[in-house]
This record gives C-alpha cells, structure tokens and sequence, in this order.
C-alpha cells in the first residue's frame, strides 16, 4: 500500500510506529525507507552538524500536534518542505503517524527558500549543497497537497481495518515518542518477540504452552520466566488477551454466532469463552453482540 501512495504522485511516504505494533506484527513490518524520511534533502540534512537536531525537532512537534489534534496535519519542516501528518487510530488510540509528502509547495516556494537559506546563514552551515537539494525537491501545488492528504487519510483508515482483522490485543500497546519505543523494542528478547509472534499467527489452534515453547524451541518454564518478566503477563494470559481481540471483531459480524466464535477463536467450548471473555471485557459476549446492532 506504501509503494502504490507514493506511484501516484512524487511524494514520499514513511510511517512514525509510536506504540511498537509494526514490529510486532509480521503482516505489518515495514522496511527502514519507510520508517524514516529519505528524501535527499532531509538526508542532507540529517548530516549537517548544524542542522541534524532541526529534523528530530520538526518530527516531534509534527507527532505532538497530531496527537493534541486527534487528526492529521499539514505543514513545512524546518527545510521548508511540505509535509502531510495522518494518524493512524484504532480504537480511539494513535498508534502511529504515516508522513507522506517532502515536496515544496509552489505557492509558498519563496517564502520557504528564505526560511531555508536563513537557517543555513545562523547554524553557519555551507548552503550550497542544500540548495542544490531543495531545488531539485519535488513541487507540488495547495490543490495536489489536499488529495494527497485525501489518500494518505484513506490509507490510515485501511491499515487501521487490518488492525481490526488482526484482532490485536490493543490493550497492552501505548502511544509514546520514538526514540523510548526503539529502546523498549530493543530491550525486548527475541524470545518474547517470536513467542508473540507465534500466538498472533496461531491464536486459533488449541495451543498449549509447550506448543509455544516448542515453536519457539525452548523449555515451557524457561519461556514462561523470560516472558513474564519482560512482558508482564503470562504466555497463556496474552493468548487469551488476543483470542479475545479476535472475538471481538466477529461478534460485529452478524454470519457468526457465539458458539461459532468460540471454535474460531481457540476456545474448546463455549462456556470457557464466555467466563474469559466476561472477565477480560467486563461484559458477556452477548452484550457486545446486541450493541454491535448485529
């Protein structure tokens, strides 16, 4: 969907994860040239002494207004390009922010080529090269920036409907900024992550904890203290938790009956179903079946 945005126009796209979910998730795994801009100013740019600290600053204000505003934004980064910010929410929480743009708009193309100069001019910086870059900058005009707002906000939405199909326990995600989701990733042992891994893609097996202790090739208890101690819950809770998410999502479907979701969620019967899925949502699943309207 990344590839087929940027086909339509000569933006670039990229994706700010701020709760760590497209690390987690196979399906949603993304390279690194779009989890970061790579435009060749910005690169540039992220080289400069004098300038690198702007680009960090720009993101963090542009995922602050995002987040104060609850929708996307629009607006030039500290290079004078144009940028498009748009959430990504499900369920009333942001997971992230899609960045799709790193054009010069051509009706505030002067005003961003002094802003760009100027910067250059107070962090003693040689503005040569970033001319050259900013002039080769794709341009785009106020009325081609609007539809690109348009179908990267469609864009958002489908990738929040994949979120549904997945059926992720959103529970145990947090918005936060990037640079403490990256080192909270990187705590995280490779362990947990393929334990994590295995029960997103299997959820609808009978498993056991030594089916996932043998898919992830350690001893059940070595994987129960490794999991516990990093994820805070337990292998078998966590199943539960996304067993559960999936549940949710096909009790909108009115095809589907609770007996029904039950096998198709990894319960062995319907009455283990209900007990879990009461505790874990605080309701029985008929409840959130009649106030699905299905």
């Amino acid at each position: 969907m990344c590839l087929w945005l940027e086909g339509l126009r000569p933006f670039r796209l990229s994706f700010e994860d701020l709760t760590g979910v497209s690390y987690d998730v196979p399906e949603l795994n993304l390279d690194d040239a779009h989890r970061m801009h790579t435009a060749h100013l910005c690169a540039l740019a992220k080289k400069s002494a004098g300038l690198n600290g702007g680009c960090g600053s720009s993101k963090a204000l542009a995922n602050r207004a995002v987040l104060r505003a609850g929708e996307g934004v629009c607006g030039r980064c500290h290079m004078g390009l144009t940028d498009i910010a748009e959430p990504l929410v499900y369920r009333g929480r942001i997971l992230g922010v899609f960045y799709y743009g790193s054009v010069v708009t051509v009706e505030t193309e002067e005003d961003a080529r002094r802003m760009l100069l100027r910067r250059c001019e107070l962090r003693h910086v040689p503005a040569g090269p970033l001319m050259q870059a900013f002039e080769a900058a794709p341009r785009a005009t106020a009325a081609e920036v609007q539809g690109a707002r348009e179908d990267v906000r469609a864009l958002a939405q489908m990738a929040a409907h994949i979120l549904q199909a997945l059926g992720l326990p959103m529970d145990s995600y947090r918005t936060q900024n990037r640079a403490r989701l990256a080192q909270e990733h990187r705590a995280l042992p490779p362990l947990v992550r393929k334990a994590l891994r295995v029960m997103a893609l299997r959820y609808a097996e009978p498993l056991s904890l030594a089916d996932i202790a043998g898919a992830v090739r350690c001893h059940p208890q070595h994987l129960t203290r490794v999991f516990r101690r990093h994820a805070g819950a337990t292998v078998m809770e966590t199943l539960q938790r996304i067993r559960i998410e999936h549940a949710r999502r096909l009790l909108r479907l009115s095809q589907y009956n609770i007996t029904q979701i039950a096998y198709e969620t990894g319960f062995q019967d319907k009455s283990h179903f209900t007990r879990t899925f009461t505790r874990l949502v605080g309701k029985r699943p008929s409840q959130e079946k009649r106030e699905s309207g299905v």
